[in-house]
Formats: C-alpha cells, structure tokens, sequence
C-alpha cells in the first residue's frame, strides 16, 4: 500500500490561484490595538507602593498617576499636569499636596517653577538597601526580642 505517484495532481498544489487574493480579515485584534486603553505599567516596587499608601489624603492617587505617566513616556522623570489631576477627579492644590507628601516621604523628587508643572522624579532605593517591609520586620523583631 504505497503511495501512487499518478493521483498526486500538481494543479492542486498550485498557489497561482491563490495570488491576487486579499488575505481574510483578521478576527483578533492586532497588539497594537490590545494596548489602546490605558493601563498602568510596572514593575512598581512593593515597598514604595507601600509607604506612598501609608500617606494621607490623595497621595496614592497621585503616586499612581506618577506611575502611569512614567511608563507611558518611558522616563523616570515625568510632568505633573492638570490634565492627568482633572482625569483622577483631583484638584490641582490637592495634588500639589499630595506631592508635597510624597516628596516629604522620600518618595519622589519635584522641581517647581512658577507657572509650570511640576516635573516630578520617582525615587526607588538603590540596589542593596533594605525595604520598607524588611525594615518593618526588623523593627518589630527588636520589639519582640526586648
């Protein structure tokens, strides 16, 4: 039961009838268009999330919005504008304060000019010191020690 070289018709392989042809729509969308809608990208670091959410009023508001900003411009250093407050519902004095405590946190750095946004630095701590949770944990097993 071998197989007959006569039923092998070339003229079905043939792709000459396929040439000319549109491809068929395409069903899925492209990836491109999966990322329209906005998102927040990380990595954001753990222990930075959670000193900015131990922080009052609209500061983790606005830590993600710094967030937001950074990975859609691909840059550390971002532009607080009234634009992005307006869109979270936040006042532009709310805001600045806001910034106010994240800066005062260690959280970011701001540079203010009269006039202008804020151009806002995120701060992570350098590779090789402890987070804020290893430093929580630490604190609380020299309570529990003594």
């Amino acid at each position: 039961m071998g197989f007959d070289m006569s039923e092998l018709r070339l003229e079905r392989l043939s792709i000459s009838q396929v040439v000319g042809q549109k491809s068929p729509p395409r069903l899925s969308p492209t990836p491109k268009q999966r990322m329209s809608v906005p998102f927040l990208k990380g990595p954001i670091p753990w222990d930075w999330l959670c000193r900015a959410s131990q922080l009052t009023g609209s500061a983790i508001n606005i830590s993600l919005a710094i967030w937001y900003l950074s990975g859609l411009q691909k840059a550390q250093t971002v532009i607080m504008t009234s634009t992005i407050l307006s869109q979270l519902g936040i006042l532009r004095h709310t805001g600045y304060r806001a910034l106010a405590q994240l800066e005062s946190a260690g959280l970011v750095a701001v540079q203010r000019k009269p006039g202008r946004s804020p151009r806002v630095t995120i701060i992570t701590s350098p590779r090789g010191q402890q987070g804020f949770f290893e430093e929580e944990m630490e604190a609380k097993e020299t309570k529990t020690i003594h």
